[in-house]
């Protein structure tokens, strides 16, 4: 009995190896440009111009995920299948509106403007959004200068 044990225990040890659990977790920052900020821990390569996989992680800028029609950004996540997955995908500071969210389950903080995906699965993640524009009041301090080389001569 003790025998049938011990080889029991040796083809468990040996084939624990080859049976890998697929994760994600961590954070994607997107700036006002569409730039997405990777900080990422996966055992699975993510593979876009930017990203530097290594040390099982990806990190890296890229704005291979993201794309803008008019005034709409979408930042599309579609990276095969997770056992785990786990990522805050934070949204420009200047969000306005979020148009649309389809694909894992999320939870959203409104204050913070951070999606948290929380799934299992195909990831398969998109959200769209509008920033709202800056207003660019440079042409304000031209004008200021300008009056004050006036006044001096």
């Amino acid at each position: 009995m003790k025998i049938w044990i011990g080889i029991i225990f040796l083809f468990v040890v040996f084939f624990a190896q080859f049976a890998t659990a697929k994760y994600i977790s961590g954070e994607i920052r997107i700036d006002e440009n569409g730039f997405a900020t990777f900080n990422v821990k996966t055992d699975v390569e993510i593979q876009a111009d930017g990203l530097e996989f290594k040390n099982e992680g990806a990190t890296g800028r890229t704005d291979s995920f993201t794309e803008k029609s008019g005034s709409i950004w979408t930042f599309s996540l579609k990276e095969g299948n997770y056992d785990d997955i786990f990522l805050d995908i934070k949204l420009p500071i200047a969000t306005q509106k979020i148009t649309s969210i389809q694909g894992n389950r999320y939870l959203f903080d409104t204050e913070e403007n951070v999606l948290t995906l929380i799934d299992s699965g195909e990831l398969d993640f998109e959200v769209s959004y509008i920033v709202r524009e800056r207003t660019n009041y440079n042409f304000i301090y031209y004008l200021i200068g300008i009056l004050l080389l006036t006044l001096v001569f």
